[in-house]
C-alpha cells in the first residue's frame, strides 16, 4: 500500500501512515496423489498399462506441471488438467520385480512435491503354438495342397490379438497370420515331393513367441480312386419296399481301400448312406425305402486328399403286388394240430412281369423259422410236433412275380394250453383227459392201472382195478387186473363213443347207439339182451349197470341190493345217469337230480344241476352256476369229503376221494390221499 501526505493534515497523516503493516503471502508446493494403483499392485512385464493421478495447489492447478517416472526414467510430462488437476500416463514396464512409479508436481514458482507407488512387475507367459495339421504320420501329395492348421493361445492376450506365422523349411508361407476368436489359424501350401519341416510361430503383445513344428514327407502326385457298382444291375427294377443291396468295389493306388470314404446316393432320395469298405474294397448297403420311379444311383469314393470317383446305374422302383389275405387253420389250434397257412384272398399285381407265386415264412413267439432248417413241407404247413402249448405262431406270405415282391399278409394263432375235459376218480388212482385227447393218470400203479397214461384217447373211464379208453380208431383198450375178464374187450363189435368202467366189468355205447358190455357176467350185469332201441349214456359200477335211452327212459340191470336196479323213480324223463356202488344218481331233462338206492348218498338236494356223479357212499353235483355240492358220508363242514369252494364244470366221485374240473380247465381233488390219488399234475403237456 502506498500513501501521499498533504500539509494540512501532515501530522495526522504521518500518524496514519506510521500505523500501516505490509505482509507478503507464502507459496506452498502442489500436492500430487496417485489414484490408479497402490503399493504391491501387480502389472505384467512388457504390457502397457495406464496410471492416473491428480494434484491440488493453493495457487490453482492451471500452471502446475506433472511428470511421471518409472524408477528414474521420465515416462510422461504434461500440464495438469486445469479443472480437475488430473493426469493420465501409459507406461510399459520390462524390469521384473518391484518398480517405483513417481508422480512429480511443480508449480510456476518451482515448488515441487511427489507421490510414490511401488508396483510388482510379474513375468508374462509366452503364447502357445500347436500344429494340428499336418501330422507326421499323414500322407501328402505333391499335386495336392497340404492343409496347415494350428491352434494359438495366450494367458494374457485374446487369441485374435496374437500374430501367427507359418514357415516350411524356413520359408514363409502366405496366409494364416491372424487367429480367429477360438485361436484357429490355418492356410495351405503346395509342397514339392520330399521331406519338409513345417513351423508355426505365435507372437503375443509383449513380443514373446511360442513355436511348434512337425516333419512330414510329401509323396509324388496323388492318384484317383476307382469305383464300380456291381448291384443292382444297370436298368434293373425292384418293387417298392423290397430290400435291394447296393454293392460295389472301390480301390485307390495310394491308400488302402478301407481308408476311402464311400457313400451311396440317389438323385431322387439324396444320400442313402455311408459304407466302410472291406480291406479288398467290397462295399454293400442294404436298402428298402427307395421312392417309386426311376433313380440314378451313385457310388462315390473319396480318398484322403479329396480326390474322388463316381459310378452310376439306373434303377427303377415299381409298385409291387399287394399283400394277400392269409389264414392259419385251425384257429384256435390245439397242440395236436398241424398248422396250415393258406391264401384266403390272392394278391393283385399292378406291374405284372410274370405269374404270381407266394413265399411263406413262419415265426414262433417272434423267432423266425427258416423252412430249410425244418421238416416243413411244402413250407406252408407246420407239423404238430413242432408246436408247443402257449406258443404264438405267425404265418406271413408275400407274393412275387419274379421281379418284385409284395408286402406280407399275416395271420397268427396261439396254440391252446390244454384244459381238462374229463376227470375219472377210481379206487386208488385218478385219470384226466385234456383237450388234446391226452390221458394222464396218477396215484397207485398197482395192477398196471396207469399204463394208458401219456396216450391219446377220445374218452376214458376208470374202475377200482382197471383203466379203459376209446382210442382214435373207436376201439376200447383196457389195462389193469386181469381177472374176471375186466380188461378183455375182444368181444366188442364196432366203434365206441362212450364207456364207463365198474369193479369187474364195463359198458359202452357204440356209434349205432347200442349198449355193449364186457367183463364179469355175474349177476347179469353185462347182459344187455333186455335192451332195445338206441341209448344216450351208460354207467357201470360194482355189480350193476344202467343206461338212458334216446327216449329219455332209464334201464338198470344186474345185482339189486338196496333196490338200486328195481326201484327206478317213475315218471321221469332222464337225461343222464351215474352208477355208484349202492345207489344211482341222474338228471332229468330239466336238470333236477334224482337218486335212488342206499339212503346215505341217495337223497339229492333240490334245485338243478349241470352234472352229477355217484360213488360208494358219496354223491356230488355241479350246479349250473358252477357251484359244487356233495352229499352222503363225511360231506359236512370240515369233513374229509366236503366239497371245496370255487367254480367247476365237472366232478367225479371215487371210492375214497373226489376230483373236479374247475372253469379254467384245471383239476382239484380232495378226500383220501393214501396213494397220491389227489396229486393232480399242474403241467402235463
Amino acid at each position: 500500500m502506498s500513501c501521499r501526505i498533504l500539509p494540512a493534515i501532515a501530522a495526522l497523516a504521518t500518524a496514519a501512515c506510521t500505523d500501516v503493516n505490509f505482509t507478503a503471502q507464502e507459496n506452498t508446493p502442489p500436492e500430487p496423489t496417485i489414484l490408479s494403483h497402490a503399493d504391491g499392485d501387480i502389472v505384467v512385464e512388457g504390457y502397457a498399462f495406464w496410471v492416473r493421478g491428480s494434484v491440488i495447489d493453493n495457487g490453482g492447478v492451471d500452471d502446475v506441471e506433472l511428470s511421471w517416472f518409472a524408477g528414474e526414467e521420465l515416462v510422461c510430462a504434461e500440464a495438469a488438467d486445469p479443472l480437475s488437476g488430473a493426469s493420465d500416463c501409459e507406461m510399459t514396464l520390462t524390469a521384473l520385480g518391484t518398480v517405483r512409479v513417481r508422480l512429480e508436481a511443480k508449480d510456476s514458482q518451482d515448488a515441487i512435491d511427489s507421490a510414490f507407488v511401488d508396483l510388482i512387475v510379474a513375468p508374462s507367459e509366452p503364447p502357445l503354438a500347436e500344429i494340428v495339421r499336418p501330422l507326421a504320420a499323414g500322407t501328402y501329395y505333391s499335386n495336392t495342397p497340404v492343409v496347415l492348421e494350428g491352434q494359438a493361445d495366450d494367458a494374457e492376450d485374446a487369441a485374435e490379438a496374437l500374430v501367427a506365422a507359418w514357415t516350411v523349411d524356413g520359408d514363409a508361407v502366405s496366409g494364416g497370420t491372424s487367429p480367429d476368436a477360438s485361436g484357429l489359424v490355418a492356410t495351405t501350401a503346395l509342397l514339392p515331393e520330399g521331406p519338409h519341416t513345417v513351423t508355426l510361430t505365435v507372437t503375443d503383445g509383449s513380443g514373446k513367441a511360442g513355436t511348434d513344428e512337425v516333419a512330414i514327407v510329401v509323396s509324388g502326385p496323388n492318384g484317383t480312386p476307382t469305383c464300380e457298382i456291381v448291384s443292382p444291375a444297370d436298368g434293373a427294377s425292384s418293387g417298392q419296399w423290397n430290400e435291394i443291396v447296393l454293392a460295389g468295389v472301390v480301390g485307390d493306388p495310394d491308400i488302402a481301400a478301407d481308408a476311402l470314404a464311400v457313400t451311396f446316393s440317389s438323385d431322387v432320395d439324396g444320400l442313402l448312406g455311408a459304407v466302410v469298405p472291406s480291406t479288398n474294397g467290397d462295399v454293400a448297403l442294404p436298402w428298402a425305402t427307395l421312392s417309386l420311379g426311376e433313380h440314378e444311383l451313385t457310388l462315390t469314393a473319396v480318398d484322403d486328399a479329396g480326390a474322388k470317383c463316381e459310378a452310376t446305374v439306373i434303377h427303377t422302383v415299381v409298385e409291387p403286388p399287394t399283400a394277400p389275405v392269409v389264414q392259419v387253420d385251425p384257429d384256435p389250434p390245439q397242440s395236436a394240430d398241424d398248422l396250415v397257412c393258406t391264401i384266403a384272398v390272392p394278391s393283385v399285381d399292378p406291374s405284372p412281369s410274370g405269374p404270381l407265386s407266394y413265399v411263406f415264412e413262419w415265426t414262433a413267439d417272434g423267432v423266425p423259422l427258416a423252412v430249410a432248417d425244418t421238416t416243413f413241407l411244402p413250407g406252408d404247413t407246420v407239423p404238430e410236433y413242432e408246436t408247443a402249448p402257449g406258443q404264438v405262431w405267425e404265418c406271413s406270405a408275400r407274393a412275387t412275380d419274379g421281379q418284385t415282391t409284395g408286402g406280407p399278409g399275416v395271420d397268427a394263432v396261439t396254440i391252446a394250453i390244454p384244459s381238462v375235459v374229463e376227470i375219472h376218480a377210481g379206487l386208488n388212482h385218478t385219470c384226466q383227459l385234456d383237450t388234446n385227447s391226452w390221458l394222464e393218470c396218477w396215484g397207485s400203479g398197482a395192477n398196471n392201472v396207469l399204463d394208458l397214461s401219456d396216450g391219446t384217447f377220445e374218452t376214458a373211464t376208470v374202475g377200482p382195478y382197471a383203466t379203459c379208453g376209446v382210442n382214435g380208431f373207436g376201439s376200447v383198450q383196457c389195462v389193469g387186473l386181469d381177472t374176471f375178464d375186466r380188461i378183455d374187450t375182444s368181444g366188442l363189435v364196432g366203434d365206441f363213443v362212450s364207456i364207463d368202467g365198474g369193479d369187474s366189468h364195463g359198458c359202452g355205447i357204440d356209434t349205432l347207439g347200442e349198449v355193449q358190455c364186457w367183463g364179469d357176467a355175474t349177476d347179469g350185469k353185462t347182459d344187455t339182451s333186455g335192451l332195445s332201441g338206441t341209448w344216450l349214456t351208460v354207467g357201470a359200477s360194482y355189480s350193476h349197470s344202467c343206461a338212458v335211452s334216446t327216449a329219455n327212459d332209464l334201464a338198470c340191470w344186474g345185482e339189486d341190493a338196496f333196490d338200486k336196479v328195481s326201484d327206478i323213480p317213475p315218471g321221469i324223463d332222464w337225461a343222464t345217469i351215474s352208477v355208484g356202488r349202492f345207489h344211482n344218481c341222474g338228471l332229468d331233462v330239466t336238470g333236477l337230480a334224482h337218486c335212488f338206492g342206499k339212503d346215505v348218498a341217495s337223497v339229492a338236494p333240490g334245485g338243478t344241476f349241470a352234472q352229477v356223479d355217484a360213488g360208494n357212499d358219496v354223491s356230488c353235483g355241479v350246479r349250473g352256476t358252477g357251484g359244487l355240492e356233495c352229499w352222503g358220508l363225511l360231506t359236512g363242514p370240515g369233513e374229509i369229503n366236503e366239497a371245496p369252494p370255487g367254480l367247476y364244470s365237472r366232478v367225479s366221485v371215487g371210492n375214497g376221494h373226489q376230483c373236479a374240473i374247475d372253469t379254467a380247465g384245471a383239476v382239484t381233488c380232495w378226500g383220501d390221499n393214501t396213494n397220491g390219488e389227489l396229486n393232480a399234475p399242474l403241467v402235463w403237456w
